[in-house]
């Protein structure tokens, strides 16, 4: 027995000493992986909270004085209408956009026009001409100067021809962005063909 047991020791000692750290230095070394390094945490932003309000609306008069102004941080008047020669329409909201306009300051509420086709297929028409585009985006910066207002919004909904038609539209965002004062807000309302 006690040979059995001194065996048994002695291949229990080869094998913990066979299963230990090699001195052979054919080991494939580990490589060097760079640490990945602590990002900037993101930036807190301001919440914000826009609703549109149509200015032409038969009901206006009624709800204007509703308008719970401590929701909002910013309110997008409907609708200047883009016609086909780059011009605006602004008779929808030329009556009232001056008292919003006080109201939503007094609120400390930013104003902006938004812009929308005024017939079928004008606004298209109006950003594939280049004289056109730029007649508009000259109207549009001329309306929110002229009218003290934050900026303005691009609801373009015309989806005919929507692989034709949106480098247009890219060429004219751009173009009013790059014509737009420094402090002038400029928003778009956007669908899934947009992103």
């Amino acid at each position: 027995m006690k040979h059995l047991l001194y065996a048994l020791l002695t291949a229990v000692s080869i094998l913990f000493t066979s299963c230990g750290p090699s001195s052979n230095t054919n080991t494939p070394q580990v490589p060097n992986v760079p640490q990945p390094q602590p990002q900037p945490q993101p930036e807190v932003t301001q919440k914000v909270v826009i609703g549109y309000l149509a200015l032409d609306d038969w009901e206006f008069e009624n709800l204007f004085p509703t308008i719970e102004w401590k929701y909002l941080t910013h309110i997008n008047a409907s609708f200047a209408r883009v016609k086909a020669d780059g011009t605006l329409n602004i008779n929808p909201v030329r009556k009232r956009i001056e008292s919003v306009r006080e109201t939503a300051h007094k609120h400390n509420v930013k104003i902006l026009i938004s812009l929308a086709k005024n017939s079928p297929g004008e606004f298209t028409t109006a950003i594939n001409d280049p004289k056109a585009r730029k007649e508009l985006i000259q109207q549009i910066i001329a309306f929110t100067k002229e009218y003290k207002l934050d900026g303005f919004d691009i609801d373009y909904e015309e989806y005919d021809n929507w692989d034709k038609n949106f480098p247009s539209l890219l060429v004219f965002a751009r173009g009013l962005y790059l014509a737009k004062e420094k402090n002038m807000l400029m928003t778009c309302a956007v669908n899934s063909r947009w992103l």
